[in-house]
């Protein structure tokens, strides 16, 4: 019997290719007997060292094929194809095409593979459509407010089967505890690729000198070269007695010896980053600093027991290709004091509830927990629902169903509660809204409740032009949704989906139609 060959493309940078982990041991799970192949980057075979799951993985040097496109388009060209027949011999039964880029689209169509998954080419190659998962990905990504899974479950769940969620390889990693006594080791990543999501130097270096002092710290600095800079200026700041307590490693490691520190240190303390998917996926706990447009729902630590600290002004998360308007308010908002309250929280002996140390207004703390969809971040501190989070999670539950779970109740557990009064009354009517809206078809735009529903209209758009099957899957999480909703007013009794009234068949669609209360947007149901 011929063994069946799996191909994962993943072409992103470090901190993608570690999200894609999930998935390669969720496919090692399913497919035992398979060969398994990972096309990457050529920093993949040092990312997914270690990584038993996968038989191989194939490197491709993107930097150095780009270089030569623009000296040399033939030779490029030619040895591109050359790689390409090559990887075409090997013949994959099935491809996850895990990027959203012409090149992968088309390296999927040439290799010849039966199926392909993710971002799928059309007839031809030189088109894309996604997998109604994904495309369901997309549409929340319409209205990142209200996204609550995390890219590692996007891709892990791009292979659907029942059964095996929490079991084995596929059960996301604990973070271990930190050590009874110290001192700790902790580990700072001052930098990140992109400012809007870095925390300025002068808070990390006010957060190590109060480590170090009150807890004798030792304090590893972790980042590229090119950061280095930001780890001399952060020693030169530091009182000269605590200088000897940090050890700048920036730009000194390759990445074996970056796994090796991360798996040395107590705790890691770093933005949004590929160092902290890293210590995630080696088990070293975190705690990460979430703010401008990184949203921890989504990118997140990918394991239990790790630690996001988000600053959530109104404008969060914001875009991350246009300039803060207010001087990157979320930035100050999580304060040096703030964090050390967490981090002192965090140590064994620190003498304080991590649900107590944040009394910052706009900022949230939460820990990495598991459903039977994956990873999910509960607020530490008791909260009232909004209606962000009602329609996240929600659109959590309803999603269930296209990856062959069934959804279950909003969550009462893990620090949400149902507001009091004119707040309660005010969630209840933007709640009893939305349902008018995904009844009706259509909605006002604007506001709360437009936010809400715009990933079904994005949604939509996609799965119009897909076939019967794939839009009976879509009519099938509307009602689901729909049946979430209506059990979270109700306050958890279990209610007759259809309410006496026949199901009204929708077909997704876009666009804008006249009617007496002014323009509405169209979901558009109608057979």
């Amino acid at each position: 019997m011929t063994r069946e060959r799996l191909l994962v493309l993943q072409l992103a940078r470090m901190g993608d290719i570690l999200q894609t982990i999930p998935l390669i041991r969720r496919l090692r799970l399913l497919h035992p007997q398979a060969r398994l192949e990972v096309l990457s980057d050529r920093m993949g075979p040092e990312v997914l060292a270690g990584c038993r799951e996968v038989d191989e993985v194939l490197p491709l040097d993107l930097e150095g094929l780009y270089g030569t496109l623009s000296g040399d388009f033939r030779r490029a060209y030619a040895a591109l194809a050359a790689r390409v027949e090559e990887w075409r011999r090997r013949r994959f039964d099935r491809i996850y095409n895990l990027n959203f880029s012409p090149l992968t689209v088309r390296l999927s169509y040439l290799l010849g593979a039966s199926e392909v998954s993710g971002y799928r080419p059309v007839p031809g190659g030189r088109g894309w459509r996604r997998d109604p998962w994904l495309a369901y990905i997309y549409g929340l990504v319409h209205a990142r407010r209200v996204n609550r899974i995390n890219l590692g479950d996007v891709f892990r769940w791009l292979e659907p089967g029942k059964g095996i969620a929490g079991v084995g390889l596929d059960q996301p990693r604990r973070a271990r505890p930190l050590p009874g006594v110290g001192p700790w080791t902790i580990a700072l990543q001052l930098g990140s690729q992109h400012a809007q999501r870095r925390w300025p130097l002068e808070y990390y270096g006010r957060l190590a000198e109060r480590l170090i002092c009150d807890y004798e710290a030792r304090i590893v600095l972790l980042g590229t070269a090119a950061e280095r800079r930001l780890g001399r200026q952060l020693v030169r700041e530091l009182p000269t007695s605590h200088r000897d307590r940090v050890e700048n490693l920036q730009g000194r490691t390759d990445l074996a010896q970056l796994r090796e520190q991360v798996r040395q240190s107590s705790l890691l303390i770093t933005g949004d980053t590929g160092t902290m998917h890293l210590a995630a996926t080696e088990g070293t706990p975190v705690l990460a600093l979430f703010l401008g447009p990184a949203q921890g729902f989504e990118t997140g630590p990918y394991g239990l027991g790790h630690h996001v600290l988000q600053a959530e002004p109104d404008c969060h998360p914001c875009a991350e290709a246009v300039a803060c308007p207010h001087d990157h308010l979320c930035a100050r908002m999580l304060e040096p004091d703030t964090v050390a309250a967490v981090v002192e929280a965090h140590l064994p002996g620190g003498g304080r509830d991590l649900g107590g140390a944040v009394h910052r207004p706009g900022v949230q703390l939460y820990v990495s927990e598991a459903d039977a969809l994956g990873v999910i971040l509960a607020p530490l501190t008791p909260r009232p629902w909004r209606l962000a989070d009602v329609m996240g999670m929600a659109y959590r539950e309803a999603g269930k169903l296209l990856v062959g779970l069934e959804p279950g109740e909003l969550r009462t557990q893990g620090g949400y509660e149902r507001p009091q009064g004119k707040s309660g009354q005010r969630l209840r009517q933007r709640v009893e809204e939305v349902l008018q809206g995904l009844e009706r078809g259509e909605f006002s735009p604007g506001g709360e409740v437009e936010e809400g529903l715009r990933p079904l209209t994005a949604w939509g758009r996609e799965l119009a032009q897909a076939e019967e099957v794939v839009r009976d899957r879509g009519r099938r999480v509307r009602v689901g949704l729909r049946q979430v909703l209506t059990r979270w007013l109700e306050g958890d009794a279990a209610v007759n989906d259809d309410n006496g009234k026949p199901d009204r068949p929708m077909v997704w669609a876009s666009g804008t139609s006249q009617s007496g209360s002014g323009t509405e947007v169209q979901l558009g149901w109608g057979s």
